[in-house]
Parts: structure tokens; sequence; C-alpha cells
């Protein structure tokens, strides 16, 4: 999962900080979502499709910025609340570094590079009444 209101290079470098940290090679298939919504501007959010997706996945991970309002995505939350509660590995990413959030990574590490402490603060401060169903 990534933020739309990042830039392409920073979520590419979240996919290498997590490829890396997990020890993944260039023949593993990473479901980039963004490569597969419909662009038309039409916004639809299919639970069913959703969870059908992240069954056949092992894992989910989500490239965060420091933008409040990606986080607030109600879209966004429900992927990450079914990966938990579905016991998938949950890793979080940003330009700079990743965290393991249900599983170690290959060197027992919870950090790989360094995890933007703006970000963490961020998601720290994320409240249940701010969470929204469209960004505006």
């Amino acid at each position: 999962d990534h933020a739309w209101s990042a830039c392409f290079y920073d979520t590419v470098q979240s996919i290498e900080w997590i490829l890396e940290a997990r020890h993944l090679d260039d023949t593993t298939v990473v479901f980039f979502d963004v490569l597969s919504v419909r662009q038309s501007g039409v916004d639809t959010f299919d639970h069913r499709a959703v969870t059908s997706m992240l069954d056949e996945c092992d894992g989910l991970f989500c490239a965060w910025t420091c933008d409040k309002a990606s986080m607030i995505r109600a879209k966004r939350l429900f992927q990450v609340q079914y990966a938990f509660v579905n016991g998938l590995v949950v890793d979080y990413a940003c330009p700079s570094g990743a965290l393991a959030c249900t599983k170690h990574f290959a060197e027992g590490e919870m950090e790989f590079g360094q995890f933007d402490p703006a970000v963490a603060a961020l998601l720290i401060s994320v409240r249940e009444d701010e969470i929204r169903s469209q960004v505006k």
C-alpha cells in the first residue's frame, strides 16, 4: 500500500527497503496497487476484491510519508487491519528505512535503515475519530 500524495521515487525507495530487509530477490512478485486501479477518477472500493487479493499474499507493507491525510484513509487502514487480523506479515516503510510490525526481519531486527521519526510520530498520533472514508 502506498500514499497517493507521495512522489513515485519515494514509494520505490520504500519498496527497496522492504525487499532488502526481507532478503527478497529480484524474482519476488510485488503487487503494487497503483498499477491495477482504474484511473477513470471513479472512487470505488470493493472489500471482497481487497480481501481476496490479501488472502493470496504472504504479507502487506505500507509505504508511509509525512502526510496525515493519507494515514487516515479508511480504505488504507482497512487493509492494514485485515492483514493484522489474518496473520499476514505487516511491514511499514518510508524512503529512509523500514519497520517490521509482526515478524522480525531476516537478521532479527525490527528496524532496517532508519524509519523516519516524523512519520512514526504521525502514525502514533492517528485517532479513530480522524479516520475518513475519502480524502478530500
